[in-house]
């Protein structure tokens, strides 16, 4: 085995920064992933369920859309982002057609 010349200065420095790390777990970014209510969620996929049986289109801005209204009285900070959709879409199992026919290429 080799012996190798590290400056304590440099030791001392990777254990600040290891304890920093291990100070921020779980903490969030201001405004990061809030959480819909279980019942809104479900209200959401309820309504997806009900304009496809209508044979009206779903796409993902109006789905953002409906989820913006349905939450904009009792969580008015709810942004309805692009992230929130994907988790959405992953979490009741959705798929969309556009992704589907980008995939089929």
């Amino acid at each position: 085995m080799h012996a190798v010349a590290i400056e304590q200065v440099q030791v001392a420095h990777w254990l600040r920064s290891v304890r920093t790390v291990k100070s921020k777990k779980g903490v969030r970014h201001a405004g990061g992933g809030r959480k819909l209510a279980i019942g809104n969620d479900n209200e959401i996929l309820k309504w997806i369920v009900q304009q496809r049986e209508l044979h009206i289109p779903v796409s993902r801005q109006s789905i953002q859309d409906y989820a913006k209204r349905l939450c904009s009285e009792t969580n008015p900070e709810f942004i309805a982002s692009s992230g929130w959709l994907d988790k959405f879409m992953r979490r009741h199992q959705l798929i969309s057609h556009v992704d589907v026919a980008k995939t089929a290429c």
